[in-house]
C-alpha cells in the first residue's frame, strides 16, 4: 500500500478525539515483545503498528509468528501486510481500513491471510486510530486474531444449516417438531402439503389442530396416551405403520410415521414426526398381492381340477349305483304291494306268496338294504370334499379386508395347506401339528395366507429337489410339518421341510428382491421378501429360519399376541 496522503485526512474538531475513545498521543510507540507488553502476550495477537504521517509500518513478532515466520525472516514494509493478504481480499479490506482512518467508526474485519506453509488463515483485524491534540490521524493500531477455526466451523455449520433446510424443503415426506407441551415448533412445505393446511405456518398450533391422528381436539395431547408424544416418556423412537391422518380440509390418509426424541444435552425437550403419505402404495401392494394370488391359483388351477374331478367321479358313480338299487327296490315294493293286495282277497293263494318270495330274492333285498347306506355315505364323503376345496380356494382368492381383525391362524394353515395340496402331495406327507389353545391373532389374514402358501411352496420344491438329487433314486416321499403354537408373547407358525438345506454361502440373500435359486419359470425371487415386508413391516412380526445340510429347513413366523 502506497503512503496514505495526510491531507486527505482533514483536521477533525477537539471532540473527535473523544468520539474515538482513545489518547492523543501519537509518539509513544507501542511495545510489541512479550517482555516489554504481558498484556499483548496474553492475548497471543499479533500488532500492526502503522505509523501515518510517515507511512510506515512495524509489525510484532506474534504478528508474524501467526504466519509461521520468526520475526528476523520477515522485513517490516508498508505493503508486508497486502502481500500475505488473499488478492480477492486486499481491495475490500484497505477500502475499510482507509474508511476507518477517515472516520473513526469502529473496524473490525476479517479477510484470509497466506501462511508459510501455504494454507490460508483467517484473520479478524480490529483497528483503532489515534489523534494528535488537533484531531489529526498519526497512527493506527490494528491487532490481528487468527479465527480459522471459528471461521470454518461457522461455515461447516452454516453449509450444515443449508443441507437441513434444502433436505427439509425438497424432501417428499412431512416434518414437524413438537414441543413437550405439544405445541408444533417448525413445519416442512410436506407436511403443510400432506396435511392440507391453508397456512404454511404452524408453529404454535396444538398438534391435534395440525394433523387429527386420534387425540382429542379439545385438550393437548398427553405423551401417556398419545403415540406420538410417547417418546417424551420412554425416551426411544416410536414406529407406527398405517396409522391413519386425518386432513385439515377434511378426509384422511393412511401414514406411516417414525416420532423421534429431540434433546438438549441429555433432556428431551420434544419429538421429531417423520411421516409419508403410504395411502397409494398400500393400495398398490393390496393389488400386487390379489395378482401374486391369482397367479398362484393359476398355477394350481390344473391340480385343483384334478382334486375336485376325482372325488365328483366316485360321487357320480355311486349316484349311479344308487339309482339302479332303487329302481330294483321300488320294482319288489311295487310286487310286495301287489300280492299283499292278492293276499288279502284270497289268502290261500301259495302261488301269490312263491311269486313274492321268488321277487325278493332276485333284487337281493338284503344286499340293497346293506350298501345303500354306504353308497350314501360315500356320496356324502365326496361331496365334503368338493365343499372343502372350492371353501379353501375361495377363501385364499377372497381379497381380504383392508383393516386388521383377529382371525384364527389354525384356520387359516388348514385352508393354505388344502389349497396347495397339489403343490406337496406328490413329494411330501403333510403333518399338521396345530395348538387348539391358540388364541385369536389381529393381523390381515389374507397376507398370512400369502405368507403361508409361498413357504408350503418353498418347502415342497425343496424336497423334490432333494429327491432328484439323492443318488440312490429313493421315491420315498418327504415330510412338510407344519405347527401352531405360542412363544414369549408371539403365535408362532412353524413350517418345516425334509429337503437339502440351504447353503451356507446364499443363506444371507434369501430375503434379498428377485433372489432365486429355481430355475426360470418356476420362481420369481420376491416370495420371500414378499413374506418378510408383511410380516415384519406391516404386522411388526419376525420372520427368520434354521436350516441343516442333508436336514431341511425351518422356517419360523412370528406375530404379536398384544397387536
Amino acid at each position: 500500500m502506497t503512503q496514505p496522503e495526510i491531507e486527505r485526512f482533514p483536521t477533525k474538531p477537539a471532540d473527535a478525539a473523544a468520539r474515538s475513545g482513545v489518547a492523543t498521543r501519537p509518539n509513544d510507540r507501542l511495545a510489541f515483545d512479550s517482555h516489554q507488553n504481558p498484556v499483548l502476550a496474553a492475548t497471543n495477537d499479533g500488532v500492526m503498528d502503522w505509523d501515518l504521517a510517515t507511512g510506515a509500518i512495524h509489525y510484532s513478532e506474534r504478528w508474524k509468528s501467526l504466519l509461521g515466520y520468526e520475526d528476523h525472516e520477515l522485513t517490516d514494509s508498508p505493503s508486508l501486510w497486502k502481500e500475505f493478504s488473499h488478492p480477492d481480499d486486499v481491495a475490500e479490506a484497505e477500502r475499510q481500513l482507509l474508511d476507518h482512518i477517515e472516520s473513526l467508526w469502529p473496524f473490525a474485519h476479517t479477510w484470509r491471510m497466506r501462511h508459510k506453509n501455504d494454507d490460508w488463515r483467517w484473520s479478524l483485524c480490529r483497528a483503532v486510530t489515534l489523534q494528535d491534540d488537533a484531531g489529526v490521524p498519526q497512527r493506527c493500531i490494528c491487532v490481528f486474531t487468527d479465527v480459522t477455526d471459528q471461521v470454518l466451523a461457522e461455515k461447516r455449520v452454516a453449509e450444515l444449516g443449508r443441507r437441513v433446510e434444502l433436505l427439509l424443503v425438497s424432501a417428499g415426506e412431512g416434518f414437524l417438531g413438537v414441543d413437550a407441551s405439544g405445541m408444533v415448533s417448525f413445519a416442512n412445505p410436506a407436511a403443510v402439503q400432506l396435511l392440507e393446511h391453508g397456512t404454511t405456518n404452524l408453529v404454535g398450533m396444538a398438534l391435534g389442530r395440525v394433523v387429527a391422528h386420534g387425540c382429542p381436539l379439545d385438550q393437548p395431547c398427553a405423551p401417556s396416551t398419545c403415540p406420538i408424544l410417547a417418546p417424551l416418556v420412554s425416551g426411544l423412537p416410536n414406529r407406527v405403520a398405517g396409522a391413519t391422518f386425518g386432513r385439515n380440509g377434511g378426509g384422511s390418509f393412511s401414514a406411516d410415521y417414525v416420532s423421534t426424541p429431540s434433546r438438549d444435552d441429555d433432556r428431551i425437550v420434544g419429538v421429531v414426526l417423520t411421516f409419508r403419505d403410504v395411502t397409494d402404495q398400500r393400495r398398490m401392494e393390496s393389488q400386487r398381492m390379489q395378482g401374486q394370488k391369482l397367479e398362484a391359483l393359476g398355477q394350481l388351477a390344473a391340480g385343483v381340477a384334478h382334486e375336485i374331478n376325482t372325488p365328483m367321479q366316485y360321487v357320480g358313480d355311486n349316484v349311479s349305483f344308487l339309482h339302479g338299487a332303487f329302481a330294483d327296490l321300488l320294482s319288489v315294493v311295487a310286487t310286495y304291494r301287489g300280492a299283499i293286495t292278492d293276499l288279502k282277497a284270497d289268502p290261500a293263494q301259495a302261488e301269490l306268496v312263491a311269486r313274492m318270495e321268488e321277487a325278493e330274492a332276485a333284487s337281493d333285498l338284503a344286499y340293497l338294504t346293506e350298501m345303500v347306506p354306504k353308497a350314501i355315505d360315500s356320496a356324502q364323503e365326496g361331496i365334503d370334499r368338493v365343499r372343502k376345496i372350492v371353501a379353501a380356494m375361495k377363501a385364499f382368492s377372497h381379497p381380504g379386508r383392508s383393516e386388521k381383525m383377529f382371525e384364527d391362524l389354525n384356520e387359516a394353515v388348514d385352508c393354505t395347506a388344502t389349497i396347495s395340496a397339489n403343490v406337496w402331495k406328490h413329494v411330501a406327507r403333510m403333518e399338521k401339528v396345530l395348538d387348539t389353545a391358540l388364541p385369536k391373532v389381529s393381523c390381515l389374514v389374507g397376507e398370512v395366507n400369502q405368507v403361508i402358501l409361498n413357504l408350503i411352496v418353498n418347502a415342497a420344491h425343496a424336497i423334490g429337489d432333494a429327491h432328484k438329487a439323492a443318488a440312490d433314486g429313493s421315491e420315498e416321499l418327504g415330510l412338510i410339518r407344519i405347527e401352531t403354537g405360542i412363544k414369549d408373547g408371539f403365535a408362532e407358525i412353524r413350517v418345516s421341510d425334509t429337503g437339502g438345506g440351504i447353503p451356507e454361502a446364499i443363506r444371507h440373500r434369501l430375503f434379498e428382491p428377485f433372489f432365486t435359486t429355481k430355475e426360470v419359470g418356476r420362481g420369481t425371487g420376491q416370495g420371500l421378501t414378499l413374506a418378510r415386508s408383511i410380516i415384519v413391516d406391516n404386522h411388526g412380526g419376525y420372520l427368520n429360519f434354521t436350516t441343516e445340510l442333508g436336514k431341511g429347513t425351518t422356517f419360523v413366523v412370528g406375530l404379536p399376541l398384544d397387536s
